[in-house]
């Protein structure tokens, strides 16, 4: 500080940094003191020094084993203190792939090399004369098990129907369906063909056939089974119909030869019983043939057709030779030797022989 002196008479003198008052030779002289002015001087900038952010500060990624990689997923590298860092990046771990992009890091999990459970890895970010650097970023991966798809199961693996031309329809055929896998099987069925019919009831395909207006011969359809995700979608269940022709109306003198023959067995073997059972006779003709029986040890005879219509038949039973019980061929006898008998028709075949 200085000392500004200033007397009545105008006259100003400094003398020095002194604070009075003080009286010289009667003059009065004010002392002031006062502060000049210094400049004062900025201090230079301080450098900052760099350092390292990173957002988020780990990754977590989810999969199935087997399946799709996991959506990829980034990091943002920056300087808090907004200056540009150069910096570098690196991965631990085969199944961690990184690229950069300016300050952004994309990461992608690779599950092709992995097996089921969860794995550990990392991201490294390092920049020279940064703080907080290296800046280690921890991936998690965690695979959970493969599911196991669905599977088609079918009880049988065709079908095979068989009709008459003209006739009924066949029965009706049933196939069910199972899942064989793992989830769930949902499941749909449907025929290409306009004779075959499917239903679904549960978990059964009713099948059946319409044989209306189809020619002779064998026809081929199919049922086509689909599940979404099933591992054997679709599943076919060849179906097979074959049309026979109707059978041939039967020969009623065919039939006709075939009672008259059982009824000539029956009375040479001397089967009463059979008889009975085949003829239309009173108890009287019962009785008769059975003391023939007793008295013949062989009876042989013929059987001829006299006659045949719609409505029935007529034949004559001549008995040719006779052997009694000792063993003598008997002569039969005219009331023995020839009977008429009747065969009555009934529908498309004979009836009891009457006599």
């Amino acid at each position: 500080p200085r000392l500004h002196v200033k007397g009545y008479h105008g006259i100003s003198v400094v003398v020095g940094a002194i604070v009075a008052v003080v009286a010289v030779a009667g003059v009065a002289l004010y002392l002031s003191v006062y502060e000049p002015e210094v400049p004062k001087t900025r201090p230079p900038d301080a450098i900052p020094t760099p350092a390292i952010a990173v957002s988020p500060s780990s990754l977590t990624f989810t999969a199935e084993e087997g399946g799709n990689a996991p959506a990829r997923q980034t990091l943002s590298v920056s300087d808090p203190g907004g200056a540009d860092i150069a910096w570098t990046v690196s991965e631990d771990a085969p199944w961690i792939t990184v690229s950069r992009l300016d300050d952004t890091i994309t990461v992608l999990a690779r599950v092709d090399v992995l097996e089921a459970g969860t794995h550990n890895g990392s991201i490294t970010i390092s920049a020279e004369n940064a703080t907080h650097s290296p800046r280690t970023v921890p991936i998690t991966l965690t695979l959970t098990p493969a599911a196991i798809p669905p599977t088609i199961g079918l009880s049988s693996t065709r079908l095979s129907f068989t009709a008459t031309a003209g006739g009924a329809n066949p029965s009706n055929k049933s196939v069910t369906v199972r899942n064989r896998g793992g989830g769930t099987l949902a499941w749909k069925a449907v025929d290409d063909r306009t004779w075959l019919i499917t239903r679904r009831s549960g978990s059964q395909i009713t099948a059946n056939v319409k044989i209306a207006r189809l020619p002779i011969g064998t026809h081929a359809g199919t049922i086509t089974v689909t599940a979404s995700g099933a591992t054997n979608s679709p599943k076919k269940i060849p179906v097979t119909l074959r049309i026979t022709p109707p059978a041939a109306p039967p020969d009623p003198r065919k039939q006709l030869d075939a009672v008259l023959r059982t009824f000539q067995t029956a009375y040479e073997n001397k089967d009463l019983q059979t008889l009975e059972r085949i003829s239309d006779m009173s108890s009287g003709r019962s009785e008769f043939l059975r003391m023939m029986f007793q008295t013949y040890s062989a009876i042989t005879l013929s059987v001829e057709v006299s006659s045949i219509s719609d409505q029935e038949a007529s034949a004559v039973v001549l008995i040719t030779e006779l052997i009694d019980v000792n063993g003598k061929q008997v002569k039969p006898t005219p009331i023995l030797r020839s009977t008429k008998v009747r065969i009555p028709r009934q529908g498309e075949k004979w009836g009891k022989v009457e006599w």
